[in-house]
């Protein structure tokens, strides 16, 4: 091939950077072109009018400005009503001795997503969804103040326009494209600060160069609509573009090869070769890849194995290929930072359909609706100014511009016929008006039908966004007197749509167990969970991390009590305890739609004397903290607490002995009296009256008898 053509291959990690950079290059004008071809940037360019206040027909906006807002509040109450979530994660395991850590990772998860606003994120992702057809979060562990300071977790969100895939499935998964390319504006001071060996690369928006081809009138159009959305347009000398491309790059390392690429054998017939060495030694995403045949140790299937490494062995990019560059230069090639092996793009739909690549703008199919509503409400507004300040018809017979006229033109067409102070004297007969409006009465009277249209035009937006759904689906989470009418009113709608959400967060949840293991330390959990809530073996041999510090199986303690390394790399070991950790939402949990059906049925089962025990209650009810009950089901459960509490009570009986807080003894020697029909007892009751309520005992505090008839 020749060296000008370039490949849809990725190029090895050995080629010049000017020929990877052509590369990723090539795969962002690709990608921009998938872009203009599914994601229409007028339409996200007129959303972004009406969200300014830019709505209404070239005609109307002669007369005035104004725009009732209808589908901006609808959009609003939208994006709001849906990013309003249950804090959701949480993780479970089938394997017991990893129970105590994942009760430790649910914890630390839920944490974080309290610390870092993820509630909010997730609404920045809407609206880029709303405007562009889709949003995302990007989460990813980074340093404070331009790399310098503190690490912590952040969930970027981005629109349709910073995405640029390269062979997307038609399912939409960018995690099987081949190419997907984030787009991250960043201030030129942080980006020189973050990659300072490449500064004089790093141009502002405003110095950028276009080819006058139709390439690059594309590029322009690109740029300066995806500037807009991220409110840049006044600041292009103060940002520039970092491109992050992720690439799945299947690159297997066979050792050396013959021309014909059969592997080179030794004298013993065994393949030679050399390991490769990848990421920065230091670093998480260092490790070292085996070639083919190359005799290598794994611990598998609880035991140590030598064996010879097979293709998945030596993989070169196990989890992702990454590739960072600006405008003009490779600033990184190397693997992808994160355990996850994921691209980090958490997408949102508010509108998809299955043969669309991208979403749908909701203002697709709407703005012309507002467009109609804000021309006809201008047209009420510019008759009722005409009533307000009226044009005048006046009589020219009776002025005339002599000095000694009572009335000149000039003094009529300067009246105003409003103002309460005006007097002036007109020769002539004033039986009839000296002036009128120039249109007959009618033309000045507002129909009542207009805001019957108008009314129809709002109902128009509000059925097509699913307005009356999303309405009902905040109503639920409040306290309302008959949730079960409500639960009845969720429609298709709004439950797909959160159904839909809870694949992206699920996403979000198996990303967020390995950014935790990899960046986490056991010190920064404590400050999360407490020290009562770290798993034991957390600090097993391995203070300064989460990740186990072996394998189940093991040898960790020798013969003489001496603890005993890990033989296995510490990646590996996390990914073995992270694939324990199962990560599941309920489905319509996410927006309490499911949570107030069973809440109301649980209720009713309790009504109806079906025992529940409280742990679970706790949890229908997100009670943080409750604490827990042995068993693996209901049943086991309420035993388990009923036969607590009876062991609790004994307990307390002799806490209550031993400090001499028992009941205090009855006057008159504390002996029970005789029995019923017992000497000295007295004749027994005939029980001939209802029995009555009495007070026994007021001076000591009293308690409550029956009392019957004598």
């Amino acid at each position: 091939m020749p060296d000008t053509e370039i490949s849809w291959q990725c190029p090895n990690f050995e080629a010049p950077d000017d020929k990877k950079l052509a590369f990723v290059h090539s795969s962002i004008d690709q990608g921009i072109k998938w872009l203009n071809d599914n994601c229409d940037p007028q339409m996200t360019q007129r959303a972004m009018d009406i969200l300014s206040g830019k709505s209404g027909g070239s005609v109307s906006s002669k007369w005035s400005k104004f725009t009732t807002g209808d589908l901006k509040r609808a959009i609003l109450e939208i994006i709001e009503t849906l990013s309003d979530i249950r804090p959701f994660w949480g993780y479970s395991t089938d394997n017991k001795a990893f129970l105590a850590q994942a009760n430790m990772m649910s914890k630390t998860s839920k944490a974080i997503y309290l610390e870092a606003f993820v509630d909010r994120s997730l609404r920045d992702a809407l609206q880029f969804a709303a405007v562009t057809g889709m949003g995302a979060i990007s989460p990813m562990y980074s340093r404070t103040l331009f790399g310098s300071g503190d690490g912590e977790f952040k969930f970027v969100a981005l629109g349709q326009p910073d995405v640029l895939p390269v062979q997307l499935p038609r399912d939409k998964n960018y995690q099987n494209a081949y190419i997907v390319t984030l787009v991250m504006p960043m201030g030129v001071a942080e980006a020189h600060s973050r990659f300072p060996l490449y500064q004089q690369f790093l141009k502002p928006f405003a110095k950028k160069r276009y080819g006058h081809t139709k390439g690059g009138e594309e590029r322009r159009s690109y740029d300066q609509n995806r500037w807009r959305i991220h409110n840049l347009n006044e600041q292009l000398e103060q940002w520039c573009d970092i491109y992050y491309t992720y690439v799945l790059d299947l690159r297997i390392n066979y050792g050396d090869l013959d021309p014909e690429r059969k592997p080179i054998l030794d004298a013993k017939g065994n393949p030679i070769g050399k390991e490769l060495e990848m990421g920065e030694p230091g670093t998480s995403w260092y490790y070292k890849v085996p070639f083919v045949g190359q005799s290598i140790t794994r611990f598998e299937e609880g035991r140590s194995v030598t064996r010879p490494a097979t293709e998945d062995d030596c993989r070169v990019y196990p989890q992702r290929r990454l590739l960072i560059s600006c405008e003009n230069a490779l600033m990184y090639d190397g693997p992808a930072f994160d355990w996850h092996g994921m691209v980090p793009l958490i997408p949102f739909y508010l509108d998809d359909w299955a043969w669309e690549p991208t979403g749908y703008s909701l203002f697709r199919g709407t703005a012309n609706t507002q467009d109609a509503i804000d021309d006809l409400m201008r047209v009420v507004y510019r008759v009722a100014m005409a009533r307000a300040n009226p044009g005048k018809a006046y009589n020219m017979d009776i002025t005339t511009p002599a000095k000694e006229a009572k009335i000149t033109s000039r003094e009529a067409e300067g009246m105003d016929p409003f103002d309460p102070g005006l007097t002036f004297g007109v020769d002539g007969d004033i039986k009839e008006p000296i002036m009128r409006p120039p249109m007959p009465e009618w033309c000045y009277n507002i129909p009542e039908w207009l805001f019957k249209v108008v009314e129809i035009l709002q109902n128009s937006i509000q059925r097509q966004l699913g307005l009356d759904q999303i309405q009902s689906l905040q109503k639920l989470k409040s306290n309302v007197s008959d949730p079960e009418k409500l639960l009845d009113a969720e429609g298709p709608v709004v439950t797909g749509t959160s159904r839909s959400m809870e694949r992206g967060l699920r996403d979000l949840g198996e990303m967020m167990k390995y950014l935790i293991l990899q960046y986490m330390t056991t010190g920064r959990i404590i400050q999360y969970v407490g020290a009562a809530g770290i798993a034991p073996e957390t600090f097993d041999y391995a203070p300064d991390m989460a990740v186990p510090s072996h394998l189940p199986g093991e040898q960790t303690i020798d013969e003489h009590g001496q603890p005993v390394e890990s033989n296995v790399d510490v990646f590996t070991r996390a990914k073995t305890f992270a694939k324990n950790l199962r990560f599941f939402i309920t489905p319509h949990s996410l927006h309490y739609i499911a949570q107030n059906k069973q809440r109301l049925n649980t209720l009713a089962l309790i009504g109806k004397g079906v025992p529940v025990d409280p742990e679970t209650l706790a949890n229908l009810f997100d009670i943080a903290n409750w604490g827990s009950i042995d068993g693996s089901t209901v049943k086991e459960k309420v035993f388990n607490w009923s036969k607590e509490q009876l062991t609790d009570k004994a307990d307390l009986l002799k806490l209550e002995k031993a400090l001499g807080m028992g009941a205090a003894p009855e006057q008159g020697g504390g002996k029970p009296g005789p029995a019923p029909g017992a000497p000295g007892a007295g004749r027994p009751g005939t029980n001939k009256k209802a029995p009555k309520a009495r007070q026994k005992g007021a001076a000591s505090g009293g308690r409550v008898v029956l009392s019957t008839s004598g």
